[in-house]
């Protein structure tokens, strides 16, 4: 059975979560258009809690092998082992994106402190002066 063939014959539930994740996907993507700011970070962290859960069940069922039909096309194997790397690799990528902006948040917040007079810097000749 080929690709086209599967699809027409895939269970409805299949066909109708997947749908659904799809549109959730969506609203997901578009979610600054329609999030408040204030609630934006506690929303994507409770997003990400949910697509992790949801990714952790999914690798339980491709890894042990008593939930994987027997005689198995390797072909859809290999599809489930790279889009779940994928979905990892999108974890990593949202965690980097996070790092980078703590890390631009502080250095904002320094800059901050600096024009508003609250750090001082020591300049180098200033550090020399205060040598013997």
């Amino acid at each position: 059975m080929n690709a086209h063939q599967r699809s027409k014959t895939r269970p409805a539930e299949l066909v109708h979560l997947s749908r659904a994740l799809d549109s959730l996907g969506l609203l997901i993507f578009a979610g600054e258009d329609w999030i408040s700011p204030a609630a934006l970070l506690e929303f994507t962290g409770e997003v990400e809690e949910q697509v992790r859960a949801l990714k952790g069940l999914i690798g339980r069922y491709v890894e042990h092998s008593k939930f994987v039909r027997p005689g198995g096309d390797p072909e859809i194997e290999e599809i489930l082992k790279v889009e779940l790397a994928d979905t990892q690799k999108q974890f990593g990528l949202l965690a980097a994106l996070r790092r980078a902006t703590s890390d631009f948040s502080a250095e904002a917040e320094e800059l901050r402190k600096l024009r508003s007079g609250e750090l001082k810097i020591k300049t180098l000749s200033a550090s020399k002066e205060s040598r013997p």
